[in-house]
């Protein structure tokens, strides 16, 4: 009984202050809220009941007039007010139906929602009351790629996105909030990540957005990878990684990575780009350009491809080979020199003696433009190129001092006999010519001058 009271009491009273907020005929009509007027008829207002509403959306709500037989009541004003607070106004249709659209920027929660009819001439005043409940708001961050443990914060509030990658936060007041994504660590000590883009054109960690919001947030990161390689040979034997002075790497993005050694460091996995259905994850490949070994490229450009995965060695295939070199005496072909003197193609040298078999086999060179040397051989041994892009077999030729002495005997030989040979034809055609000689008969006739006869 005390609390029916108290209601009546307080309808009573926010009757009067909605009626002394309204203008006219609302007014006037007051008073017959505090009792009844001779020739007047009871009226009763019933309130539609509500579904849960969403925070911040429009609500609809319709009150029902009638006459206490039923009767709908026509073009009369009912006022509607949500806890003490009146938000609408509307006279009733040829149904009895008042039906107003409430701009709601209330708190979610639970209210009364009221609808109040203050009586006419005609009819005495009445009110309803039904349970209002405006629910939070949900806003849901989309991480783009899936993360877990990525943390956002909105005002003073810290939420984290789950296994599936979204993270979710119930607002209950609507209105701008700052959103900013926070920087987060991943439990893998070899993956990075670092925020990249909203869905929108920003690129800040922080954006303004309105809630309620429409539609999930997305927020881009782009993730790096620890990653290394380690080098083999042609025979998948593994290269000493001292002997790589230069690695040069091409992303997919067109972006080039110069290291000098194989140890693992950070290359980004991933690009997030924006398309018309919203963010996407582009990965990056990369490619090997060049491994530089001893002065010379020893892989093809752009042959060798890799995705980054945490932790991963990538194998980097060198083309090396083996070359086998001897050196023999050009003439007799008998064996000759000690060993060889190589220069690589960035400029070293370094010696090889020959072993039993007069022969010395060198693994692991580099392709490239190499020069020998013959070393510990008599004679003359020139620096020899050598273009190595297989496994080679060279056997170099030596002009020993022998073959240096048997070359220009023979040409002293040669020329001596040349002089002979010419001498003996000078004086051949010097005694042909002589008068009288012992030319032929032929010859000697056209030798004699004719006899001039007398006239």
């Amino acid at each position: 009984m005390p609390r029916k009271f108290a209601l009546l009491v307080v309808s009573i009273l926010a009757a009067c202050l909605v009626a002394a907020s309204l203008p006219g005929r609302a007014r006037a009509s007051a008073p017959q809220q505090t009792g009844t007027i001779a020739n007047t008829v009871s009226s009763v207002v019933r309130l539609v009941p509500l579904d849960p509403q969403p925070l911040g959306k429009p609500i609809t709500a319709t009150a029902v007039l009638t006459d206490s037989n039923g009767n709908p009541i026509p073009n009369l004003p009912v006022n509607f007010l949500i806890g003490s607070s009146f938000v609408a106004q509307n006279r009733t249709n040829s149904q009895g139906q008042s039906t107003v659209t409430i701009k709601s920027d209330f708190a979610a929660g639970q209210y009364a929602l009221r609808a109040i009819f203050l009586g006419s001439h005609q009819y005495d005043g009445s009110n309803a009351q039904v349970s209002l409940v405006i629910q939070p708001s949900v806003l849901v961050v989309q991480t783009v790629p899936a993360l877990e443990g990525i943390r956002f914060k909105l005002g003073d509030q810290i939420f984290t996105s789950g296994k599936d990658g979204f993270a979710r936060l119930q607002v209950d007041r609507t209105g701008d909030y700052t959103l900013q994504a926070l920087s987060s660590g991943m439990a893998d000590p070899n993956v990075r990540v670092d925020f990249y883009r909203w869905s929108d054109e920003t690129y800040l960690p922080y954006q303004v957005i309105h809630i309620p919001q429409v539609g999930a947030v997305q927020a881009g990161f782009q993730l790096a990878n620890k990653v290394g390689q380690h080098f083999i040979d042609l025979q998948n034997k593994p290269v000493n990684p001292d002997r790589i002075s230069l690695i040069t790497l091409k992303s997919s993005q067109g972006t080039t990575y110069n290291f000098v050694d194989g140890t693992p460091r950070w290359l980004p996995a991933s690009l997030v780009t924006r398309r018309s259905t919203g963010l996407e994850v582009v990965p990056i490949q990369y490619s090997v350009i060049t491994v530089i070994v001893d002065g010379s490229n020893v892989v093809s450009s752009e042959q060798q491809r890799f995705y980054t995965h945490p932790g991963e060695i990538w194998p980097i295939q060198l083309l090396l080979f083996s070359a086998q070199f001897s050196s023999r005496d050009a003439l007799l072909g008998t064996p000759a020199g000690k060993g060889i003197e190589l220069e690589y193609p960035n400029g070293s040298k370094a010696k090889f003696f020959y072993g039993k078999n007069h022969t010395i086999s060198i693994d692991s060179l580099a392709r490239g433009i190499y020069h020998v040397q013959v070393i510990g051989a008599t004679g003359f041994a020139p620096s020899t190129p050598v273009a190595l892009s297989q496994n080679q077999v060279m056997a170099i030729s030596v002009l020993s001092q022998l073959d240096i002495f048997m070359g220009v005997s023979l040409a002293a030989a040669l020329g001596l006999g040349l002089i002979v040979v010419g001498r003996t034809q000078i004086l051949e055609r010097r005694r042909v010519r002589r008068p009288g000689g012992d030319a032929p008969p032929a010859q000697a006739a056209r030798n004699r001058v004719p006899e001039q006869r007398e006239g």
